[in-house]
């Protein structure tokens, strides 16, 4: 494959065989000779713990580690935390330190994207990256929402997995119209079906009723198995621990599915409504963020930019760590009439990068106005330690104009 594909695993409603599904997708991916790595986004470390790993809160590096040094603004060697599986795939675990991270988000600049800057350094030595999302509508699921090319949707034959379903579905659909363009549902896994009851049949009826003409419905329905629960347990898939069981030849075939769609991008023919449908927002309200590679001399300074870019000893370190690694963290730009973008953050990376050599910088791509692109700027760039008290005060003054404006 070309391009690696990022799937979010995900449910508002706990218990319906979610990290079963992720790390199953995951292993027969992995058996199928493709690069696969799966990335533990729930604090609880279910996934971690299925596969083998069976106390993650005694685990030193995890998710909580690598997005607390994007947060930072930290350099770290993008392989941190990654463990490998002996079925051939590879873990970024996860465990309680990942609730005091949620908890520092909601004061971060960018919040939404924070995963998303991780996954841009790392998808290039993958096919895959499978998520797998904590049963809430958390920061940190919005965070694999806005990173991710698709989502897959284990839903258990049961009237409380419905009700939260219809939820979930405009969650994924704001974020795909304010912060992921690309996003798409692959589809709806209806798993641990006791097909013997009446019940369950009639939830499957009403499920295909109600969200079978807008999003796909998997012809696969994974049956409640205790050998799935014994997998787990061992730390194994169903693939090794039950490989002619009904479970796994079920799995397979959903799963295969799945990559058929990727290979034929036949997931864009699912239509989603976009935040503006369903909660009736203008485009001008609409903030699309997208990354771009963006050619160094497209990138020009923002009208009166009150911070200086300093070439001394920080500088010469952050030219060093973009030699060797590259841009870590994009900047965030907005397309300027005139032609090429206006930096919005990242000032000084730019410039790094212009001594270094490269000649193209990752770029967030965001629609603001004015005012908006004012009060972003200021806000990126007033907490670093080099600012001259000046420089301050003329910032807090365009800050308060740019407010004022928006409110008169």
């Amino acid at each position: 494959m070309n391009m690696c594909v990022v799937y979010a695993i995900a449910s508002q409603k706990g218990g319906v065989g979610k990290t079963t599904t992720a790390a199953n997708f995951g292993i027969e991916l992995a058996r199928e000779g493709y690069k696969v790595l799966l990335i533990d986004a729930d604090a609880q470390g279910s996934l971690t713990a299925s596969l083998g790993y069976t106390e993650p809160d005694r685990l030193d590096e995890t998710l909580a580690t690598v997005m607390g040094n994007i947060i930072k603004e930290e350099h770290f060697d993008k392989k941190l935390g990654i463990l490998h599986h002996q079925e051939g795939i590879d873990l970024l675990p996860c465990n309680i330190e990942l609730s005091g991270i949620e908890c520092s988000l909601v004061s971060t600049f960018c919040r939404e994207v924070v995963l998303s800057k991780y996954i841009y350094r790392i998808k290039h030595d993958y096919d895959y990256i499978i998520i797998d999302c904590a049963p809430s509508l958390s920061l940190i699921t919005i965070n694999a929402f806005a990173t991710a090319d698709k989502v897959i949707i284990p839903v258990q034959a049961a009237y409380l997995s419905l009700k939260g379903l219809e939820q979930l579905i405009k969650t994924i659909s704001k974020v795909k119209g304010g912060l992921n363009t690309k996003l798409g549902i692959d589809g709806i896994l209806i798993t641990m079906l006791n097909n013997r009851t009446n019940y369950a049949r009639e939830i499957v009826t009403l499920l295909d009723k109600a969200y079978g003409g807008a999003v796909h419905i998997y012809d696969s329905k994974i049956p409640f198995s205790v050998r799935a629960a014994e997998a787990s347990a061992e730390g194994i898939s169903i693939y090794k621990h039950d490989p002619r069981g009904k479970v796994q030849l079920l799995m397979k075939t959903s799963q295969g599915r799945c990559l058929q769609m990727a290979k034929t991008s036949s997931a864009s023919k699912i239509v989603l409504n976009s935040f503006n449908d369903l909660f009736g927002m203008t485009d001008s309200e609409n903030k699309v963020t997208e990354v771009r590679d963006v050619m160094i001399d497209e990138l020009f300074e923002f009208k009166n930019h009150p911070f200086k870019v300093r070439d001394n000893a920080k500088m010469d370190e952050l030219v060093e760590s973009i030699k060797e690694h590259g841009v870590l963290i994009p900047g965030i730009a907005r397309i300027r009439p005139q032609g090429g973008y206006e930096i919005i953050a990242g000032h000084s990376r730019k410039h790094a990068c212009e001594i270094a050599g490269l000649t193209v910088m990752p770029m967030f791509i965001r629609n603001l106005t004015d005012d908006e692109a004012t009060v972003v700027m200021v806000d990126s760039n007033i907490q670093r330690e080099d600012i001259l008290p000046s420089e301050k005060a003329r910032a807090y003054k365009m800050k308060y104009d740019a407010i004022k404006h928006c409110i008169y």
